[in-house]
């Protein structure tokens, strides 16, 4: 019905819903007609508008489903973010209180193959190697408790699974962190080289020391690519 609006929506939608109002309208009319002028039961109405025998009797119980909508106004809620409607829960009263673009877990960090590595390697850092796919899990993180959980919920780590999709495969995501570790490990003995250059001996022999140990531990992490399943 051209020339018609309804506030809120935009021009498409409001079409959408004029067609299935127009929709509902007919397919009433004629239930109607084959009940009352034809005697058909429900089920022969149904066959004859191709549709289920509830909706046709909710076509009789309810013909504009004025009924049916308020039923489940009943039952939604309102967005704390937008305003908009929320999806009931569990019963009435009792919906969401935001939807599902505002609810809290809705914007997450979105983790790129650089962020995951980069936590791979904030991890070996804290805890002196890269981690397993157990180590994220936190399903396998409740069941051992204590120092698996504490780990866990000291930091932001991805998912085992997100690992997976962003890098390929575990063993995958552990060698490219290791390589890294490798690659600024020969950075860093540059500059190593060049603090023992102007330390005195005693502390030279400390920057090697430390230096070496560093270097050993990357290149053991390159060496094993083994996956950890």
């Amino acid at each position: 019905m051209p020339g018609i609006s309804s506030p809120g929506l935009t021009p498409d939608v409001d079409a959408a819903a004029i067609d299935r109002m127009a929709e509902r309208r007919r397919a009433v009319a004629l239930a109607h007609h084959y009940r009352g002028a034809e005697g058909l039961k429900i089920a022969q109405v149904a066959e004859r508008l191709g549709r289920s025998p509830a909706t046709i009797k909710g076509y009789f119980y309810d013909p504009t489903g004025e009924k049916a909508r308020s039923v489940k106004a009943r039952y939604q809620g309102v967005c704390r973010g937008c305003g908009a409607y929320t999806q009931p829960r569990n019963g009435k009263g009792d919906a969401y209180a935001y939807c599902k673009a505002c609810h809290p877990g809705a914007i997450e960090r979105r983790w790129t193959r650089e962020l995951v590595l980069a936590a791979m390697r904030e991890w070996r850092a804290r805890y002196g190697r890269l981690p397993s796919s157990y180590d994220w899990s936190r399903t396998h993180a409740h069941r051992r408790g204590g120092e698996s959980l504490e780990r866990l919920s000291a930091g932001d780590w991805p998912s085992a699974s997100v690992v997976t999709g962003v890098c390929g495969s575990w063993k995958a995501a552990r060698a490219a962190a290791a390589e890294h570790l490798v690659e600024t490990g020969a950075e860093e003995r540059r500059l190593v080289c060049r603090d023992v250059r102007h330390a005195r001996p005693s502390s030279a022999i400390a920057i090697l020391s430390i230096a070496t140990t560093s270097e050993n531990g990357a290149q053991c992490e390159v060496q094993s690519r083994k996956p950890c399943i």
